[in-house]
């Protein structure tokens, strides 16, 4: 499988392997199995990760919420 596979599998409420995953098929042209309609739901995901999600240490990586909110909205503005 795909790193992003295995980042899910360890560890499914990493709101950062989720927002990849939604960009990853964002950018995808939908002819390949992409687009902004099927990026939405793993964006939503993101979103509702960074809801709950607590970095393990001051060093910890912290990054990517107001990305994934941004790109929902995009999202939702482009399946109009």
């Amino acid at each position: 499988g795909t790193a992003l596979e295995k980042a899910l599998s360890l560890n499914a409420k990493n709101p950062r392997a989720h927002l990849q995953k939604a960009l990853s098929t964002y950018f995808t042209p939908e002819m390949y199995g992409g687009g902004a309609k099927l990026a939405k739901p793993h964006f939503e995901k993101a979103v509702e990760c960074y809801k709950t999600f607590k970095p393990q240490s001051d060093i910890s990586p912290n990054w990517g919420s107001k990305m994934a909110d941004e790109y929902l909205k995009k999202c939702s503005e482009e399946g109009k």
